[in-house]
């Protein structure tokens, strides 16, 4: 009778160790989480997006893109998403293109206007 008591005591300890030990690592989880939510934000503070029309194609999917408010002249790249989906851009297409804050020259085409 004993023996069935204490394998019963120490089954429930092991129990709650592990409910405690699932539940840390959720709260850990869930940290990281808002973390990279975090992180996510304060990248698209830095990026502004401007209307351009392609001027030419160079290699390594680069382009030159003219941006129409002022006219000035990018050096952008096509985004991942675009190459994924195969999206063709060719030299007088509208686009929407990120350019940062701190990179005037350079800029990622991340919407092809038809």
């Amino acid at each position: 009778m004993l023996k069935k008591n204490r394998f019963k005591k120490k089954n429930r300890l092991k129990k709650k160790k592990i409910k405690k030990s699932r539940i840390k690592e959720n709260i850990i989880k869930e940290k990281k989480n808002k973390e990279k939510k975090n992180k996510k934000s304060r990248i698209k503070e830095d990026i502004t997006i401007v209307d351009g029309i392609v001027l030419e194609s160079l290699p390594n999917a680069f382009f030159r893109v003219e941006i129409v408010d002022n006219k000035n002249v990018v050096l952008a790249r096509i985004c991942g998403k675009m190459k994924v989906g195969k999206i063709r851009v060719i030299p007088g297409d509208k686009v929407k293109v990120e350019v940062s804050k701190y990179d005037l020259t350079r800029g990622r085409i991340i919407y092809r206007e038809i």
